[in-house]
C-alpha cells in the first residue's frame, strides 16, 4: 500500500494513500473467516461454509469493512513510523476504485505534540501565601450551616413579605394588547426578592405584599412568531399571594453544635472548624504553588495542541461535568441543559489541562517516575473513603481503565512534588482578601465536603476517577 503524510501545521496532518486489490482481498477473507462460525448456509456445518458463500451472505458491508480496516491500518503504520499519536479517530474519505481494484483514500487528523522538556528543575516562583484563618472565616462557616439548617414557618396574616421568605402564589399571564389569557394560572412557590422564574424579577414584585393580596405588572417575554422566529411579547402578569413562609435560623449555641457538629459545645466545634479551615488553607497553598511551578515550566516549554483536539476535549469535559451534576438525566436531556460556562472558557480550560498533563507525562518519563503497588493501594484506600465504598468492593469493581487513570494521577502527583521541591522561591507576594469560600468547604461534622457539595463542583477535574 502507498501512503504519503503531509504536515498542515498546528499538529494537524493529512494522509493520502491507496489500498491495493491484494490487500483488500486478504482483509476481506480474514474478516469472512471471523464471521464464518456465525453464518448458516444449508448443507454446510457452522464454521465450514466456504468464504465466498460467507461473503455473499454478508453482502457489500464486508467489502466496506475490509476497506476501512486496511485504510486504518495504513494510517496506523505511518503514525508508528513517525512516532505520532492520534488525538481522535479521523474520518476517511474514499475515491473511486481503479481498474486494478486499488482504492484511494485521504484522512485528516491531529496528533499529540512530541515533548522534550527542558529547564524544569529549579524554576523561579513567587512564595505565594494566603491570610491565616480568621474568626470571620469561622463565623462565616457556621453561618452557612445555619442557613442550610433553616426551617420555614407561616407568617402571621397581617405580615408583609421580606427578602428570603417563600411565597405560595397564583401566577397568571395575559397578552398586554389583546387581554387573551396565556394558559391557565399556575400555583408556584417563589423566593421573595430573589426569584427570576417564571418572569424576570418576579421575586422583587413580591416584596411588601401580604397573604391574600394581588398585584399586576407588565413584562416582556420571548415568544415564537408564525415562522418560528423568537420575538419579544408584552404581557400583563398577575400575582396573588396565598401564603407567606419566613425563614427561621436555629440558635447558634451548644445544642446547635451537638445536633449538627457532633461536639458537646459550640466552642469545641469552632476549634474543629478552625482546624478544618486551616487544613483547607494549606491544601489551597499547595495547589497554588504547584500551579505556579507548572505555569513557569510551560513558559519555558510552550506546547502547541490542535484546535480540533481542544474543541473535542472541551465537549468531553462539559459532558463529564453535566453527568456528575445531573446524574438523574439521560445524555439527551443533559445535552439540552446549558452548563453556564462560555465555550471559550471551557476550551481554554481544556487547552491548559491538556498541556499540563502532557508536560507532567513527559517529565515523569524523562525522570523515570514510577508508580509502586503500594502507591496504588494507598490511592484506592483514599478513593474508598471519599466514595464511602468498602475497599474490597472497590478493588473488585475497579476496571483496568480506572486503575490506569489512578496510576496516571499518582505519577502526576509524584512529579509535581518533585518539581515543587526543586523550585526556587522568590520573595513572598501576599494575596490580599480572605480565604476563597469555595476552598473553605463545609464545616466538619455535616456529612458534606464531597465534590458535589462544593460551590466549585462545576470545575472539571484533571483526572476523573469514578469507578
Amino acid at each position: 500500500m502507498k501512503t504519503e503524510l503531509e504536515a498542515l501545521g498546528r499538529q494537524r496532518f493529512r494522509v493520502r494513500g491507496e489500498v491495493d486489490a491484494d490487500t483488500l482481498r486478504r482483509e476481506r477473507n480474514r474478516r469472512a473467516r471471523a464471521y464464518a462460525p456465525h453464518v448458516h448456509v444449508k448443507g454446510f456445518r457452522p464454521g465450514h461454509v466456504p468464504l465466498e458463500l460467507v461473503a455473499r451472505q454478508i453482502g457489500p458491508a464486508l467489502d466496506d469493512e475490509a476497506r476501512e480496516s486496511a485504510a486504518r491500518q495504513a494510517i496506523a503504520d505511518v503514525l508508528k513510523e513517525r512516532s505520532l499519536s492520534l488525538t481522535f479517530d479521523p474520518e476517511i474519505q474514499y475515491g473511486e476504485a481503479g481498474a486494478d481494484g486499488t482504492v484511494p483514500f485521504t484522512a485528516e487528523f491531529e496528533t499529540l505534540p512530541t515533548l522534550d522538556p527542558k529547564d524544569y528543575l529549579g524554576v523561579e516562583v513567587p512564595d505565594l501565601d494566603l491570610p491565616p484563618v480568621s474568626e470571620d472565616d469561622v463565623e462565616a462557616g457556621l453561618q452557612r450551616l445555619r442557613e442550610s439548617a433553616a426551617t420555614y414557618q407561616e407568617r402571621p396574616a397581617d405580615s408583609v413579605a421580606h427578602e428570603g421568605d417563600i411565597a405560595t402564589c397564583e401566577v397568571a399571564l395575559r397578552d398586554a394588547e389583546t387581554g387573551e389569557a396565556l394558559g391557565d394560572p399556575r400555583t408556584l412557590r417563589l423566593a421573595v426578592g430573589l426569584a427570576d422564574d417564571p418572569l424576570p424579577d418576579i421575586g422583587r414584585e413580591l416584596l411588601g405584599m401580604k397573604a391574600g393580596e394581588e398585584r399586576s405588572f407588565p413584562r416582556t417575554i420571548p415568544a415564537k412568531d408564525g415562522s418560528g422566529e423568537e420575538v419579544p411579547r408584552k404581557v400583563e402578569a398577575s400575582v396573588k399571594v396565598q401564603a407567606l413562609m419566613e425563614k427561621v435560623l436555629p440558635a447558634l449555641d451548644d445544642d446547635f453544635a451537638r445536633r449538627y457538629g457532633g461536639t458537646e459545645t459550640l466552642a469545641e466545634w469552632k476549634d474543629r472548624l478552625r482546624a478544618h479551615l486551616e487544613n483547607k488553607r494549606q491544601e489551597t497553598l499547595r495547589e497554588m504553588r504547584a500551579d505556579a511551578v507548572v505555569s513557569a515550566i510551560l513558559q519555558a516549554n510552550p506546547i502547541e495542541v490542535g484546535e480540533e483536539t481542544v474543541r473535542r476535549l472541551a465537549a468531553q469535559t462539559e459532558s463529564q461535568v453535566k453527568e456528575r451534576l445531573m446524574p438523574g438525566l439521560s445524555a439527551e436531556q443533559r445535552d439540552q441543559v446549558p452548563l453556564g460556562i462560555a465555550p471559550e472558557r471551557m476550551e481554554s480550560f481544556a487547552r491548559d489541562r491538556l498541556a499540563r498533563n502532557l508536560l507532567l507525562d513527559a517529565i515523569a518519563k524523562h525522570e523515570g517516575v514510577e508508580v509502586a503497588p503500594e502507591d496504588l493501594e494507598r490511592k484506592l484506600e483514599e478513593l474508598s473513603q471519599e466514595l464511602d465504598v468498602p475497599l474490597p468492593r472497590l478493588r473488585a469493581a475497579a476496571s483496568p481503565d480506572l486503575l490506569d487513570r489512578l496510576r496516571s494521577q499518582i505519577r502526576h502527583e509524584k512529579t509535581l512534588d518533585m518539581l515543587v521541591r526543586y523550585a526556587v522561591v522568590k520573595p513572598r507576594v501576599v494575596e490580599t482578601g480572605t480565604m476563597p469560600p469555595d476552598r473553605a468547604g463545609p464545616p466538619p461534622g455535616t456529612g458534606g465536603g464531597g465534590p458535589a457539595d462544593r460551590p466549585d463542583a462545576a470545575r472539571p477535574d484533571d483526572n476523573e476517577v469514578t469507578p
